[in-house]
Protein backbone atom coordinates (compact mmCIF):
# COMPACT_ATOMS: atom_id res chain seq x y z
CA UNK A 1 0.00 0.00 0.00
CA UNK A 2 2.52 2.48 0.83
CA UNK A 3 4.17 2.09 -2.73
CA UNK A 4 0.97 2.62 -4.19
CA UNK A 5 0.93 5.76 -2.43
CA UNK A 6 4.01 6.26 -3.43
CA UNK A 7 3.85 5.89 -7.36
CA UNK A 8 0.69 8.20 -7.08
CA UNK A 9 2.15 10.85 -5.05
CA UNK A 10 5.19 11.23 -7.69
CA UNK A 11 2.67 11.17 -10.15
CA UNK A 12 1.03 13.97 -8.98
CA UNK A 13 4.50 16.18 -8.30
CA UNK A 14 5.63 15.19 -11.82
CA UNK A 15 2.11 16.76 -13.46
CA UNK A 16 1.80 19.21 -11.51
CA UNK A 17 5.53 20.55 -12.25
CA UNK A 18 5.78 19.84 -16.25
CA UNK A 19 2.26 21.47 -16.09
CA UNK A 20 5.18 24.30 -15.79
CA UNK A 21 6.87 23.69 -18.49
CA UNK A 22 6.99 25.25 -21.85
CA UNK A 23 7.96 23.61 -24.83
CA UNK A 24 11.10 25.30 -26.63
CA UNK A 25 10.44 25.59 -30.49
CA UNK A 26 12.44 26.77 -33.53
CA UNK A 27 11.42 30.14 -34.37
CA UNK A 28 10.24 30.28 -38.29
CA UNK A 29 13.26 30.22 -41.16
CA UNK A 30 14.76 32.93 -42.30
CA UNK A 31 15.33 33.87 -45.99
CA UNK A 32 19.19 33.17 -47.05
CA UNK A 33 20.12 34.90 -50.30
CA UNK A 34 23.50 35.82 -51.62
CA UNK A 35 26.82 35.14 -53.76
CA UNK A 36 30.14 33.77 -53.53
CA UNK A 37 33.29 34.18 -55.29
CA UNK A 38 35.96 31.86 -55.25
CA UNK A 39 39.51 31.21 -55.97
CA UNK A 40 41.35 28.12 -56.58
CA UNK A 41 44.30 27.49 -54.21
CA UNK A 42 44.97 24.09 -55.53
CA UNK A 43 44.03 20.64 -57.26
CA UNK A 44 45.59 17.59 -58.39
CA UNK A 45 44.30 15.45 -61.07
CA UNK A 46 43.91 11.64 -61.65
CA UNK A 47 42.14 10.15 -65.12
CA UNK A 48 41.03 6.73 -64.85
CA UNK A 49 39.63 6.16 -68.29
CA UNK A 50 38.11 8.83 -69.72
CA UNK A 51 36.70 10.30 -66.70
CA UNK A 52 38.82 12.87 -64.48
CA UNK A 53 39.07 13.03 -60.80
CA UNK A 54 40.30 16.32 -59.44
CA UNK A 55 40.90 17.00 -55.20
CA UNK A 56 40.75 20.68 -54.95
CA UNK A 57 41.20 23.25 -52.53
CA UNK A 58 40.01 26.92 -52.61
CA UNK A 59 39.05 29.97 -51.06
CA UNK A 60 35.31 31.80 -51.34
CA UNK A 61 34.37 35.42 -50.18
CA UNK A 62 30.87 35.49 -48.98
CA UNK A 63 28.63 37.98 -49.42
CA UNK A 64 24.69 38.37 -48.35
CA UNK A 65 23.13 36.27 -45.71
CA UNK A 66 26.75 34.54 -45.01
CA UNK A 67 29.35 37.40 -44.54
CA UNK A 68 32.57 35.78 -44.66
CA UNK A 69 35.59 33.82 -45.82
CA UNK A 70 35.48 30.03 -46.58
CA UNK A 71 38.11 27.47 -46.85
CA UNK A 72 36.73 24.95 -49.31
CA UNK A 73 38.31 21.57 -49.93
CA UNK A 74 36.85 18.69 -52.18
CA UNK A 75 36.40 16.39 -55.69
CA UNK A 76 35.02 17.45 -58.65
CA UNK A 77 34.70 14.67 -61.93
CA UNK A 78 34.74 15.22 -65.25
CA UNK A 79 32.75 12.22 -65.80
CA UNK A 80 33.16 10.28 -69.94
CA UNK A 81 29.93 12.41 -71.33
CA UNK A 82 30.82 15.89 -70.51
CA UNK A 83 28.87 16.05 -67.52
CA UNK A 84 30.98 17.57 -64.52
CA UNK A 85 30.07 16.55 -60.23
CA UNK A 86 30.99 18.31 -57.11
CA UNK A 87 31.45 17.71 -53.30
CA UNK A 88 32.90 19.86 -51.07
CA UNK A 89 33.24 21.07 -47.20
CA UNK A 90 33.40 24.54 -47.11
CA UNK A 91 34.44 26.03 -43.56
CA UNK A 92 34.42 29.61 -42.01
CA UNK A 93 36.97 30.40 -39.12
CA UNK A 94 34.61 33.12 -38.71
CA UNK A 95 31.37 34.21 -40.43
CA UNK A 96 28.52 36.33 -39.56
CA UNK A 97 24.87 35.51 -39.86
CA UNK A 98 22.16 37.86 -38.70
CA UNK A 99 24.58 39.69 -36.59
CA UNK A 100 25.71 37.00 -34.82
CA UNK A 101 29.74 35.35 -35.13
CA UNK A 102 31.04 31.76 -35.42
CA UNK A 103 32.42 28.94 -37.43
CA UNK A 104 30.71 27.34 -39.79
CA UNK A 105 30.65 24.57 -42.06
CA UNK A 106 28.60 23.61 -44.91
CA UNK A 107 28.87 21.06 -47.26
CA UNK A 108 27.56 21.51 -51.09
CA UNK A 109 27.11 18.82 -53.58
CA UNK A 110 26.14 19.91 -57.15
CA UNK A 111 26.95 19.15 -61.12
CA UNK A 112 27.29 21.02 -64.46
CA UNK A 113 25.88 18.36 -67.33
CA UNK A 114 27.40 19.11 -70.52
CA UNK A 115 26.43 21.43 -73.06
CA UNK A 116 25.24 23.71 -69.98
CA UNK A 117 26.72 27.00 -68.69
CA UNK A 118 25.86 26.78 -65.52
CA UNK A 119 26.92 24.98 -62.32
CA UNK A 120 23.26 24.10 -59.60
CA UNK A 121 23.56 22.36 -56.35
CA UNK A 122 22.72 22.32 -53.05
CA UNK A 123 23.79 23.68 -49.72
CA UNK A 124 23.42 22.71 -46.09
CA UNK A 125 24.55 23.48 -42.62
CA UNK A 126 26.58 20.73 -41.27
CA UNK A 127 28.06 22.48 -37.63
CA UNK A 128 28.79 25.85 -36.14
CA UNK A 129 30.47 27.46 -33.27
CA UNK A 130 29.96 30.10 -31.09
CA UNK A 131 27.12 32.42 -31.60
CA UNK A 132 26.36 29.80 -34.64
CA UNK A 133 26.27 26.70 -32.97
CA UNK A 134 22.45 26.41 -33.10
CA UNK A 135 22.09 27.57 -36.82
CA UNK A 136 20.59 24.94 -39.26
CA UNK A 137 19.77 25.88 -42.70
CA UNK A 138 19.68 24.44 -46.15
CA UNK A 139 19.10 25.94 -49.60
CA UNK A 140 20.07 25.43 -53.55
CA UNK A 141 23.29 27.49 -55.39
CA UNK A 142 24.02 27.69 -59.26
CA UNK A 143 26.19 30.18 -61.82
CA UNK A 144 28.90 29.99 -64.31
CA UNK A 145 31.31 29.25 -62.11
CA UNK A 146 35.07 29.73 -63.16
CA UNK A 147 35.70 29.73 -66.89
CA UNK A 148 39.23 28.10 -65.93
CA UNK A 149 40.96 26.76 -62.61
CA UNK A 150 43.35 29.95 -62.96
CA UNK A 151 40.19 32.30 -62.91
CA UNK A 152 37.42 33.46 -59.67
CA UNK A 153 33.88 32.00 -59.89
CA UNK A 154 31.02 33.27 -59.24
CA UNK A 155 28.36 31.41 -57.44
CA UNK A 156 25.08 32.86 -56.40
CA UNK A 157 23.26 31.27 -53.24
CA UNK A 158 19.18 30.91 -51.63
CA UNK A 159 17.32 29.06 -49.10
CA UNK A 160 16.24 29.19 -45.43
CA UNK A 161 18.29 29.18 -42.20
CA UNK A 162 16.80 29.51 -38.40
CA UNK A 163 18.39 28.95 -34.89
CA UNK A 164 17.26 26.02 -32.78
CA UNK A 165 16.50 27.09 -28.73
CA UNK A 166 19.07 26.51 -27.05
Amino acid sequence: MKKMRLTVLTGVVAAFLLSFVTPLQAGPPETASGQFLYFGTGATARLAGCNLFLTITEIAEWTGTFTGVSADEGKAVGHCNGDWSVNEIMIFDVVEVDGKFGGLKLSIVGSRPAGVDDWYGHWVILNGTGELANLRGQGNWWGPGAPDPFSPGTIFYDGNYHFEPN
